[in-house]
């Protein structure tokens, strides 16, 4: 399965979608309850401290449910291809343990799944409040979640930086969540950073990844300080945002200790 072309899988299962809808409505009707079963982990952190290999590390050494790439390309039918990616890759390979900015390549491997979960959350922003998610996106945020936990019998983990910034919402949810906040010496965070905007962009100055909650205040600083100050406020958030939750459902962890 690995061997096909990954564009041909993603195009089959994306209009393949547009006719298979109603089944996935069946499935997640069936798998949607009970409510809060299974907890939820999410890690946390600025980008570029280690959070990739802690998420492949998790979901390869403990007995969870993750989203991997096949689930990511079938994103329109996001239940169903987890129903499907489970039957395939009963017998999983060893990881590989190697990533590119976050992304894997084996269609099993974890993945971040940018565009899964922007299916339920607002795209204009990335720092959200209770009141920036609608009812419809929650309630749809939630079945996914709680279908995929209930058919595996397994917590889930996520990994995606972007609910760093969400932790308000995840709170609304009314899910039980748990979270590893990972953190990297900030010098090596931020030289980090520095090296993935010359590897991505074409101008060193344009912005990277995940913005803090004060973006529209640092975002025409110059890039060195663009860079401390995204790590500085993301970390600076999570902090405050994880008091919603309670201490014993927090794990703070050091990269360098990874």
């Amino acid at each position: 399965m690995t061997k096909i072309p990954h564009i041909i899988l993603r195009r089959t299962l994306k209009y393949s979608s547009r006719i298979m809808h109603p089944l996935e409505k069946v499935w997640i009707k069936k798998y949607r309850q009970p409510f809060n079963d299974y907890p939820v982990l999410v890690i946390v952190g600025a980008p570029r401290t280690g959070s990739t290999l802690l998420y492949q590390l998790v979901t390869a050494w403990l007995n969870v449910a993750y989203v991997d790439n096949f689930v990511y390309m079938g994103r329109e039918m996001p239940f169903l291809a987890y129903l499907i990616s489970s039957r395939l890759f009963r017998h999983r390979e060893p990881a590989s343990f190697e990533s590119r900015y976050g992304s894997t390549n084996k269609l099993f491997e974890p993945s971040e799944a940018g565009n899964l979960w922007r299916k339920w959350v607002p795209e204009e922003k990335h720092y959200l409040y209770e009141k920036d998610v609608s009812n419809s996106q929650l309630n749809g945020f939630r079945d996914f979640i709680t279908g995929v936990t209930n058919f595996s019998k397994k917590p889930l983990v996520i990994k995606n930086l972007y609910f760093s910034q969400r932790l308000r919402m995840l709170k609304a949810s009314g899910m039980k969540f748990k979270f590893i906040f990972l953190r990297r010496n900030p010098v090596y965070t931020a030289q980090s950073i520095y090296l993935s905007r010359q590897a991505n962009l074409k101008n060193i100055n344009d912005w990277w990844s995940v913005e803090p909650h004060n973006y529209d205040e640092i975002k025409d600083k110059d890039v060195f300080q663009q860079i401390a100050a995204q790590v500085y406020y993301i970390e600076k958030q999570i902090e405050e945002d994880l008091k919603l939750f309670p201490l014993e459902d927090v794990m703070h962890l050091q990269y360098e200790d990874l």
